[in-house]
């Protein structure tokens, strides 16, 4: 998704919340992060995720 909408913050969220669900929990944080410095428009929101992720909870579902 990010190859096919790469200004669409969507596709890093999507790419993030897959990394979580495999385990794969430093990948979904890098994501982010590259979402956050992509996307200073809806940073606050992205972090928030990103909090989720860090205390270890599934923040797939959740919508901002």
């Amino acid at each position: 998704k990010i190859a096919q909408k790469p200004d669409s913050y969507q596709g890093y969220v999507s790419l993030s919340a897959f990394y979580f669900q495999t385990k794969q929990i430093e990948k979904s944080k890098i994501v982010l992060n590259d979402a956050i410095a992509k996307f200073p428009a809806i940073k606050v929101q992205l972090t928030q995720l990103l909090k989720q992720i860090e205390s270890g909870a599934n923040p797939v579902g959740k919508s901002f």
